[in-house]
């Protein structure tokens, strides 16, 4: 988007010519916590949360976090990846 002038900001914060881009900068399903690194990585500190805050923090405490004020958990899967024989690949759907 730097390299090519109609996506550039032009200035101010969220000033993108609009007949180009549409940034959605509220997030009702997240946490705070969990949007903190897309917030700052991608949407220049515009990415907001609008969710309920009851649902959205419902989970802090939740005696299974490894941190309780963070609701987010790491956890390994162990299995195959599968698809149907008729299910294209998803490399496949794309012409080089």
């Amino acid at each position: 988007m730097d390299s090519f002038d109609d996506y550039k900001r032009s200035g101010e914060p969220g000033q993108y010519n609009n007949h180009f881009i549409t940034k959605l900068v509220k997030n009702y399903r997240s946490h705070n916590a969990i949007i903190a690194v897309p917030r700052q990585l991608f949407y220049d500190g515009e990415l907001i949360v609008a969710g309920n805050e009851r649902i959205l923090n419902m989970m802090l405490g939740w005696e299974m976090l490894p941190n309780k004020n963070f609701p987010i958990i790491f956890h390994s899967v162990i299995g195959e990846n599968e698809r149907e024989a008729d299910s294209p690949s998803f490399f496949n759907r794309f012409v080089y």
